[in-house]
């Protein structure tokens, strides 16, 4: 074992440990890494922070901003208003709930949304057979799993997220603007199908506590863009979509068509500077520069090759790419209920291209499935932030929420790798 290989499993191991602590900002972890490995010698500065120029990270940082955009739009209250007057009770009700939660994460993050949908609960009296606890866990689930299976947001972004985690291991295979979405659909669909008929009423009916939830801000009338303005956000963003749909057959590289976006808005006055700050995620293009540079140190000093063996010896010493997907995805998606998701996926990622690399399996296979096992947040109120302020405000205990959601964790996780086996088969 070289001096290089065993520095970087020990920056490896601090770096999960920090991601695990849930003390610490992700970004502040993952470019402690890279520095790390910079000051150590395992990596030049060029290489260290070489991901923060990727043609990957470029779109993501850039639909960052068009989706901030969005939110300068009346598309949130209006799909709202359109949701809660085209509801009524039951099943109809619940439906409806659940698919404004699927939407609107796709432009609000999983926290404050929750505070979005307390209109919702003010329809629901005593004497309704949907209570607003039916309601509030449940949404908090369905709009995780929402997040990569919807061609929205957040959704459209993971396909770019994943595919600088194949430039680290030097895959030239690249994942499309819809390949995440189209494996990810049905196993979302399944989920909030199980939610709006069965779902829900395994949750303890009754009223929640609104003090442990924090009010929605009003947006004040100057803050939202001009009906001129508005068009222009909504005609760029689909123009985008369209234009990423057909990437391939462009005479310009598709990296840059969000970009181009982004200044016309900027140039239109749409969004000014003090704006772009505000939408750009910086705690995550942070964690994404730190752990790509230490899956580029993997790459570099063996590291990778060396954990995949360990990992494959751990599975018997010749599991098949089924097995060891399987196994990935389990430890991935069990981690998920106890951790951060961005921190589960940006651990597991890497090392899953490193082994299936090493061992001649589909990493497309591996990325797709633990991207989108690690959005399946319910098992546990540690689940996710916004699963946390459910708990607390729903007055849920435990036991009703792994009685609720443990059958369908199990079909989800059948139904992700059965899907991505249909269009990633392991084997490659």
């Amino acid at each position: 074992m070289t001096r290089e290989l065993l520095l970087t499993l020990i920056i490896l191991v601090l770096t999960i440990i920090g991601f695990m602590s849930g003390k610490f900002k992700l970004g502040l972890v993952g470019m402690t890494a890279a520095t790390l490995l910079c000051l150590t010698g395992v990596l030049t500065v060029g290489e260290a922070f070489a991901y923060f120029s990727n043609q990957n990270m470029v779109m993501v940082v850039a639909f960052f901003i068009l989706g901030g955009a969005l939110t300068k739009t009346h598309f949130t209250e209006k799909l709202r208003v359109w949701l809660l007057k085209h509801s009524s009770s039951g099943t109809r009700l619940v439906a409806m709930y659940f698919l404004a939660c699927a939407l609107l994460v796709q432009i609000l993050l999983p926290t404050p949304l929750i505070s979005v949908m307390i209109p919702f609960m003010d329809a629901l009296d005593e004497n309704s057979e949907v209570q607003p606890a039916n309601l509030l866990y449940p949404g908090a689930v369905v709009a995780h799993a929402a997040q990569n299976a919807i061609p929205l947001g957040f959704g459209l972004t993971m396909f770019a997220m994943l595919n600088t985690y194949l430039d680290a291991y030097g895959v030239e295979a690249q994942l499309g603007m819809f390949d995440v979405i189209k494996v990810a659909i049905v196993p979302f669909i399944v989920l909030y199908l199980y939610f709006v008929f069965i779902g829900w009423k395994l949750f303890p009916k009754g009223d929640i506590d609104r003090s442990k939830i924090a009010k929605a801000k009003v947006k004040d009338a100057s803050e939202y863009a001009t009906p001129g303005q508005e068009k222009l956000i909504y005609a760029l963003f689909i123009i985008s979509m369209v234009l990423l749909a057909i990437g391939k057959n462009l005479p310009f590289p598709m990296y840059i068509i969000p970009v181009i976006a982004d200044l016309i808005l900027l140039y239109a006055r749409v969004i000014n500077a003090a704006e772009v700050k505000k939408y750009m995620n910086m705690d995550t293009i942070f964690m994404l520069g730190g752990v790509l540079s230490l899956a580029t140190a993997m790459a570099k000093t063996g590291a990778g090759d060396w954990i995949a063996n360990l990992i494959v010896n751990a599975l018997g010493g010749h599991p098949t790419g089924m097995q060891t997907l399987i196994a990935f995805y389990l430890v991935s998606s069990i981690l998920t209920q106890l951790m951060s998701n961005s921190a589960t996926m940006n651990v597991f990622a890497p090392l899953a291209v490193a082994v299936a690399v090493n061992q001649g399996f589909n990493p497309l296979t591996f990325v797709v499935a633990i991207a989108i096992g690690s959005t399946a947040a319910m098992l546990t109120p540690m689940a996710s932030p916004s699963c946390a302020v459910a708990f607390g405000a729903g007055n849920y205990n435990q036991k009703d929420i792994f009685k609720a959601c443990l059958p369908i964790w199990l079909i989800y996780s059948f139904c992700v790798i059965f899907m991505v086996n249909v269009f990633y088969p392991v084997a490659g």
